[in-house]
């Protein structure tokens, strides 16, 4: 992977490479190797088997990218009209791939954030008298199967017996070093969801390291389509990527497509709300893909657009957090002591995720059954964890 980023001010994506239909990868192929010119082929593929067969796409570097755009740049009929501003070589390629043939499905192969590094939410403040979480109820039946993709997860005491996690996806339990502060984002995240549905069973896939910056999209969509194997009923999703043209990203709404007709998935709406700039206004994906529950808070921060269905408590929310050094933003640590009050769009949609696997338990429905009544009664009463007020 060439490693090269391209950073807009909305949308970040890698320069010199895309993601293509299986069913138009070779003719797509088969023109860039002749706008190259060249002897070799201008392209090479990078995704593995299972994944791309998962999602029914291809990801490509084209190694030849500077020797298709001298050879598309002699084309007029390539050329802007209306700017001065010259055209990226790879946004070059993909206006000449769609002129030449329009039905091809093509796109950047983008990057995802989580989105609570998209604005100033806070830090979690540590909460010293921590949370207790409601038992679990005995049963013989099934328990409702709640996916969580997300950060790597701390093996939290509260969350004992409540989720299962990969390698991939534990943290280890004691570190010399600080951990990083969005690492917790997966803990507090779970400790919401059981709060309102305790005898829910939380599946927990690492989508993004426990730096939580930035993540590839075909990575987390891959990731993604993983939980249909773990036959989730429903699946929490706390992260975003953003297009120029508020277009789902390929790879990501390829993913939702597969993943919708068998989960209900509720998606945290973004914390760019009071972005400066062009990024304020944009759609964040997947909340904003077709089929997707977005959920939004009432804060300054969180969104405030026609695709956002829910609004939750975001706010102050407090749950199960990390247990000892914590490395913050601006270099400075600080003692947590396994729970904290933290606020975002992430908290929001965990408390509808939490909320619909609760009432599915308590109405001895579906999970589907549930988000329908919630969407019609949004009230937020319903999305308060029991006990409060």
């Amino acid at each position: 992977m060439s490693g090269r980023i391209t950073d807009t001010g909305v949308e970040q994506y890698y320069d010199d490479e895309l993601v293509v239909d299986l069913v138009h990868l070779k003719a797509v192929t088969h023109l860039i190797d002749a706008w190259a010119g060249g002897e070799t082929p201008a392209w090479v593929r990078r995704d593995d088997e299972a994944g791309s067969a998962l999602l029914g796409l291809a990801w490509i570097e084209v190694v030849g990218l500077p020797a298709v755009a001298r050879t598309l740049r002699e084309r007029r009929d390539l050329a802007p009209r209306g700017t001065k501003t010259p055209v990226e070589d790879l946004d070059l390629l993909l206006r000449a791939l769609r002129q030449e043939r329009p039905e091809f499905v093509v796109g950047k192969h983008r990057l995802v954030e989580n989105v609570e590094g998209l604005a100033s939410t806070g830090a979690p403040r540590d909460v010293p008298g921590g949370v207790r979480l409601a038992p679990r109820t005995l049963t013989d039946h099934p328990r409702l199967r709640v996916g969580i993709l997300d950060t790597p997860i701390w093996p939290h005491d509260q969350l004992a017996g409540r989720f299962m996690a990969d390698s991939a996806a534990l943290l280890p339990r004691v570190r010399e070093a600080p951990t990083p502060m969005l690492a917790g984002h997966a803990t507090f995240v779970a400790g919401i969801i059981a709060a309102h549905a305790p005898d829910a069973e939380l599946v927990v896939r690492a989508g993004l390291d426990e730096g939580a910056v930035c993540a590839d999209s075909w990575d987390v969509a891959t990731r993604m389509v993983s939980f249909v194997a773990e036959e989730v009923d429903l699946l929490q999703l706390s992260f975003a990527c953003f297009t120029a043209d508020d277009e789902p990203p390929l790879v990501i709404e390829r993913a939702v497509a597969r993943l919708r007709e068998q989960a209900v998935l509720v998606a945290a709406a973004g914390n760019h709300g009071a972005e400066p700039g062009g990024r304020r206004h944009s759609k964040a994906f997947p909340a904003a893909c077709e089929g997707v529950v977005a959920v939004g808070t009432e804060a300054e921060f969180s969104p405030k657009a026609s695709w956002v269905a829910l609004h939750a408590p975001g706010a102050g929310v407090t749950s199960t957090y990390l247990e000892g050094k914590v490395s913050l933003p601006r270099g400075e640590e600080a003692f947590y002591s396994g729970a904290a009050t933290w606020s975002g769009t992430s908290f929001a949609a965990a408390a509808v995720s939490g909320a619909i696997a609760g009432l599915a338990h308590r109405r001895g429905s579906s999970a589907r059954e549930a988000k329908e009544y919630l969407l019609h009664r949004p009230a937020v009463r319903d999305i308060r964890p029991p006990g409060q007020t």
